[in-house]
């Protein structure tokens, strides 16, 4: 697919993860979930990612321009610092990046917008031949989650976006997809301890793409998506106990906690 042939994105923010109408209106139908968001923006210490997102739905939600600038500012952190490349979260600095533009996009300095497309730009660009291995590699799935957001976030702003996420869907369609289908039938896809948190950001980024442009990577790989609920059910089942071998699913990393000499 080129990246013309996308369907029609959103050019009013916020729209990742709802227009604003729909985000208040969710809060409203859901108002228990939307307290505890609001308790993560404001109390709580939690990892950069949520820490952002939180913010920002507050910011889309009441209007509350503190909290997004506060998530402009996590956002400007990285771009100031140096460029990630390699073994490193640079998928994560993608993603906070791009929920802080998406959901809050009013408050921030047009000056700063040109550094932060350079951002976003320049780390993609230096990890375009890293953690390519889609295997039961967590940073691939953080790679091809914040290469897509980022590219779905700034799509109408940033000239490179479109070939970024042409990129991203390339991967996903002749590697990605192919490997959920082969080594996830069944729905199990096990990466060392890292399994919840590599395959939320993937699945996050995957109902963008499916709210947002109308590509579909569930329906590409039923193998893997229909029976994942029920796979993540007995990864949760004892897996210290009698050395580790009651795992229904490997899950060790590093050699630690495992039935030493053996691994995964």
């Amino acid at each position: 697919m080129s990246a013309s042939a996308y369907p029609s994105i959103p050019n009013t923010h916020p729209y990742l993860w709802g227009s604003r109408s729909a985000l208040q209106a969710l809060a409203l139908e859901r108002p228990a979930d939307y307290r505890r968001v609001a308790d993560a923006a404001r109390n709580a210490k939690v990892h950069e990612v949520p820490k952002v997102l939180s913010l920002g739905l507050v910011h889309a939600v009441e209007g509350d321009r503190d909290a997004g600038l506060q998530a402009v500012e996590l956002a400007l952190k990285k771009i100031r610092a140096p460029i990630l490349v390699g073994h490193v979260p640079f998928g994560e600095a993608l993603q906070v990046c791009s929920a802080a533009f998406d959901l809050c996009r009013a408050c921030w300095d047009d000056a700063e917008l040109p550094r932060l497309f350079d951002y976003i730009n320049a780390t993609c660009q230096s990890n375009l031949k890293e953690e390519d291995h889609v295997f039961h590699n967590s940073y691939w799935g953080s790679k091809i989650a914040g290469f897509g957001m980022a590219a779905y976030a700034t799509y109408h702003e940033n000239p490179q976006a479109p070939e970024i996420l042409r990129y991203v869907n390339d991967d996903l369609r002749t590697r990605g997809i192919p490997g959920l289908r082969k080594a996830g039938d069944g729905g199990g896809w096990a990466e060392g301890y890292y399994v919840h948190y590599f395959l939320f950001e993937l699945l996050f980024f995957c109902e963008i793409a499916r709210r947002v442009a109308g590509v579909d990577y569930y329906a590409m790989a039923p193998e893997f998506f229909k029976q994942r609920a029920v796979a993540s059910m007995f990864e949760l089942y004892p897996r210290l106990s009698e050395r580790g071998l009651r795992e229904p699913i490997p899950l060790q990393d590093y050699g630690t906690r495992s039935y030493k000499p053996h691994r995964d």
